[in-house]
């Protein structure tokens, strides 16, 4: 829908447009959009919302013929449709995966019935019910199957991308990922680094938590243990319940023949690495050591451009910082992925004290939904709170665009920070869209005579 609201407003005498599901939050974005009508109002999460401001009434009579047209022929090309289970199994009778994204109220019923199938299953739905995710997850060890998620934003298996990826090269490497964008970002620095993956397997953001005691993430440690094509496995992962952590580096000591690097962002203790153990808390650090691992002379090629590249991201922000005024002290961050919003969160308050983020664990920094900014916050788009009925911001980044433009008007804020992810599943022309909305936000500050720093992380491959 994103794509075909951008359509729209490419328009001749479209002035802004939009096409969404009538949620609350999709409503309360068209208010802020000035595209929210009194039918609007009364939508429901069931409607979907055409919005349209023309200059006139001709090119409103042609937008709304457009929006038709987009919409019916979307419809239209639909293949391999089925109106029922069996149908689709009996099509596709040799299939050993199943992909589930559908409202996570109705996940278990669906899931039961095709794990039941002997079929691995990789669940992008999010708002499972715990209860369900631990039944779920059970049955699969029962049928000897993965359950990769609820919320599994990636999996790459022989190369095919589950979710959000990017092609990235074949190789050694196999990972683990509680967190889409953490596979994402490893795999993609892996590639820029000359190295490949053999799989990587979301297990879901909640696997390692001592509810479901990281059961699938176990599974996929004897999988790799198996594979002859994996020779050290990354594991990536905001905190772990210490009572899991432990269980996996009993594992590893104890029975492991491959050699691992456990990425623990944000984890408050100093592991020291032991021969088949390195720890890291940031995935980059994690990348260096595992590729340390498979071929030392290429880890210290590597190690010397990263910390070249360190040292002149320091010289043009020490630049940067000269052009801003007393009043611009603060910083505020806007991203899709949840992983590079945790590790820049971390590094943030280690280098100017606590921020404010939907991320935090403390009482007194944590804010939900989308209200507005307080001194130095960082808000994670992908989270529950903002994806209920509403596309990922990587497929629909609309809502984060404006709410970078509402905070480039504030005058105390100096630098904006955001993640751009790219590849497979992601919004088409992702780069030309936030290269736009960037300029927006710098232009929106310079009007109002301020200079305003957005850094732009992309997550991707060429």
């Amino acid at each position: 829908m994103m794509q075909f609201s951008q359509q729209l407003k490419d328009e001749q005498g479209v002035i802004d447009a939009a096409i969404v599901m009538g949620t609350d939050l999709n409503k309360n974005t068209l208010k802020n959009m000035d595209l929210l009508t009194e039918d609007g109002i009364s939508a429901t999460e069931n409607d979907t919302l055409i919005s349209i401001n023309c200059q006139d009434e001709n090119s409103l009579d042609n937008a709304i013929q457009k929006a038709e047209q987009l919409l019916v022929s979307d419809s239209a090309k639909a293949k391999n449709e089925f109106n029922d289970l069996p149908s689709a199994l009996d099509y596709f009778s040799n299939a050993n995966i199943a992909s589930l994204s559908i409202p996570g109220q109705f996940v278990k019923e669906m899931a039961i019935k095709l794990i039941k199938k002997q079929l691995h299953l990789f669940v992008f739905s999010d708002h499972v019910p715990l209860e369900d995710e631990i039944y779920l997850k059970n049955l699969a060890l029962e049928n000897n199957v993965l359950l990769m998620g609820p919320e599994a934003g990636t999996s790459i298996l022989n190369g095919t991308v589950f979710g959000f990826g990017n092609r990235v090269r074949k190789g050694s490497v196999g990972i683990i990922g509680a967190s889409g964008t953490g596979i994402q970002e490893s795999s993609t620095m892996l590639d820029l680094f000359g190295e490949g993956i053999s799989h990587a397997i979301g297990v879901g953001g909640r696997d390692l938590r001592n509810d479901i005691g990281g059961m699938m993430t176990m599974k996929t440690m004897e999988i790799f243990e198996n594979d002859p094509n994996t020779k050290a496995v990354l594991l990536v992962s905001k905190p772990v319940d210490d009572d899991v952590r432990n269980k996996i580096i009993d594992k590893i000591n104890n029975f492991s023949k491959k050699n691992y690097v456990l990425c623990l962002v944000g984890d408050n203790e100093n592991r020291e690495d032991s021969d088949k153990i390195k720890f890291s808390k940031s995935i980059q650090i994690s990348v260096l050591k595992i590729l340390k691992y498979l071929n030392d002379d290429a880890y210290k090629k590597i190690t010397a451009i990263v910390e070249n590249q360190v040292n002149e991201s320091i010289k043009l922000a020490e630049s940067l910082s000269n052009d801003l005024n007393e009043e611009q002290k603060f910083v505020r961050g806007f991203f899709a992925g949840g992983t590079l919003c945790y590790e820049s969160k971390i590094i943030l308050e280690q280098m100017i004290g606590k921020v404010y983020s939907n991320l935090s664990s403390d009482d007194t920094y944590s804010i939900k939904g989308n209200v507005p900014s307080k001194e130095n916050t960082l808000i994670d788009f992908g989270e529950e709170e903002f994806t209920s009925a509403r596309p990922h911001p990587i497929i629909d980044p609309l809502l984060r665009k404006n709410r970078i433009l509402e905070d480039a008007n504030d005058p105390n804020v100096g630098v904006i920070i955001i993640d751009i992810i790219c590849g497979i599943n992601a919004a088409k022309n992702t780069m030309a869209f936030h290269a736009e909305t960037i300029k927006k936000a710098i232009q929106t500050a310079k009007e109002q005579g301020r200079k305003l720093s957005v850094l732009a992380y992309i997550c991707g491959t060429e």
